[in-house]
């Protein structure tokens, strides 16, 4: 930088990493105050720096400070080894570390301000999927809405025999109490027009292939758990008014306590509650949370699984269980997203 020499440089880094003192943080601060072009380089820095406060020292990976000294000692050796014509840059740390750890520390901080300014590509796919699966559960509410006006108001609902299961996908039986029968009206009565609006693209499904226009109609339920990997309301009653849903949940990425449901269906075995995924997230974008369409026809991303003043679980019903694969919820605000 222009009017500052490379010892200033190295000293205005080294202050901006809050590891100067004495002498030093003197000189350092009256440089910032007096010299433009040394306060524009602490601004710059500090800016960097900034996102790190939110990080506790105590949890600094050790993997991360081996991977750090590592770099360092290959540096150190590939320095020994360049012709003494080559122009070297040199930064000297001596003044301000007094031993290999602190250098790993700083070495380690820089690794994290890379990584926060830097978003990783996975962390991209994963808010492109979550936009385009917000697309997609609006286009679902939007089929819901469009069904519903043109059925005097009420939701798609199938007849379900007295005591049949919510949870076998694919059940051919007419009389079948399958969740996903309900939804599959709108694929069979033409209010959406893509068997994929049906899928998360965060949960891609492979094990069966894609449903097709052609067999929508020889089926009376997807096929199976590989075409749809959304969890929809059970409705406490047959024929329910969209209106009175208000603004409860209707839709939502898949229960994580139904993402094998298909086995459950094929050995008609009642699902059952694990403890310790009581907590869990939709598997659908990797644990971090889940998309959910509400009645009115909004969409939210929400990073846990309670939602509303009452922190409502929209995986299980209001006493904290599944039930049997039979039973439905006793009322309207006994909201489950199921399977």
């Amino acid at each position: 930088m222009s009017g500052i020499s490379s010892d200033e440089q190295d000293l205005i880094f080294a202050h901006s990493l809050g590891m100067t003192e004495g002498p030093d943080l003197l000189r350092a601060e009256e440089l910032i105050a007096s010299h433009e072009g040394a306060a524009g380089l602490h601004g710059v820095l500090s800016e960097a720096v900034a996102p790190l406060a939110f990080f506790q020292v105590e949890y600094c990976p050790d993997a991360l400070a081996d991977r750090t000294l590592e770099r360092l000692r290959s540096l150190a050796q590939r320095r020994r080894s360049v012709p003494p014509a080559t122009k070297i840059i040199r930064v000297d740390w001596g003044r301000w570390l007094s031993n290999v750890a602190s250098a790993a520390v700083v070495a380690a901080c820089v690794l994290l301000i890379v990584g926060v300014l830097v978003p990783s590509s996975s962390l991209l796919r994963h808010h492109s999927y979550t936009q385009l699966c917000q697309s997609g559960l609006a286009r679902l509410l939007g089929a819901f809405d469009q069904y519903s006006s043109d059925h005097d108001g009420f939701l798609p609902a199938v007849a379900r025999a007295q005591g049949a299961s919510w949870h076998t996908i694919g059940d051919t039986d007419p009389a079948s109490g399958s969740n996903t029968r309900n939804p599959y009206l709108l694929l069979s009565s033409h209010y959406t027009e893509d068997p994929a609006d049906f899928l998360c693209c965060g949960q891609p499904r492979n094990a069966a292939p894609p449903l097709r226009w052609a067999d929508v109609e020889q089926h009376r339920d997807f096929p199976s758990r590989d075409n749809i990997t959304y969890s929809f309301a059970l409705l406490p009653r047959a024929r329910m008014r969209m209106v009175a849903w208000g603004s409860l949940p209707l839709v939502a990425d898949m229960n994580p306590h139904f993402e094998n449901v298909a086995d459950h269906g094929a050995r008609g075995e009642a699902p059952v509650l694990d403890p310790e995924a009581l907590r869990l997230n939709s598997g659908n974008h990797g644990r971090r949370g889940q998309n959910v369409g509400f009645g009115d026809g909004r969409v939210q991303y929400l990073r846990t699984r309670f939602v509303g003043d009452s922190h409502e679980d929209i995986y299980t019903m209001d006493d904290g269980v599944l039930g049997d694969g039979c039973k439905l919820p006793s009322c309207l605000t006994d909201i489950m997203l199921a399977p």
